[in-house]
């Protein structure tokens, strides 16, 4: 798969995985295992990582709001609120929804029944590091700020940008029949896209 074989590459380059390790003998579980805790300590313990403590999602992604969790309200029509939901918690279900996926993968990989447990494309996005957060491009950045209407003199990813990805994403994600995924607090191609047609 090319886009493994580039994701491999990116790791290495950029200090995840040994430097210099040749990336056709880095296996698929190490390459994902860079990107984000598996939850496998044995493997752990044997991986070809240079810091087991750091990975490429909690680097470029951590939770926007581990110190300072905010309360979303959810409004029906009539703009009672129905549901309370906290972000931070939003947050760890993408993340734990990205490793559950991962791990899946993992699993079933080289089986009869690897083609129904294939990596959703968009978790490829957060590994190629293109979704839309504080380690993106200036520019991504600002464009996506501009688009939330949360644009700052400090081109700063804020809360308030967060929760509005946020409101976009549940938003876009309640249309969906199939592929259902929890919705995400960083901008991704479908918040930017929605957020594009909207304006």
């Amino acid at each position: 798969m090319l886009v493994h074989d580039i994701l491999k590459i990116k790791y290495v380059q950029l200090g995840y995985i040994k430097k210099n390790y040749p990336y056709h003998l880095i296996s698929d579980e190490e390459m994902f295992n860079a990107f984000i805790d598996l939850g496998n300590e044995d493997f752990n313990n044997k991986t070809t990582l240079i810091d087991p403590q750091v990975r490429f999602f909690d680097m470029y992604y951590p939770n926007p709001f581990a110190e300072e969790d905010i309360i979303y309200k959810k409004l029906n029509s009539k703009g009672e609120v129905v549901e309370e939901i906290s972000l931070s918690g939003e947050y760890t279900k993408l993340k734990n929804y990205i490793i559950s996926s991962i791990n899946d993968y993992l699993t079933y990989y080289g089986t009869a029944n690897e083609d129904k447990h294939l990596v959703p494309d968009w978790v490829y996005t957060y590994m190629l590091g293109e979704v839309v957060y504080q380690q993106s491009d200036y520019l991504d950045i600002f464009d996506t700020l501009a688009l939330l209407d949360c644009s700052n003199i400090d081109n700063e990813f804020t809360q308030s940008a967060c929760v509005k990805c946020y409101t976009v994403s549940s938003s876009y994600i309640s249309t969906l029949t199939t592929g259902i995924r929890p919705p995400t607090v960083f901008g991704e191609p479908h918040v930017i896209k929605n957020l594009r047609m909207e304006s």
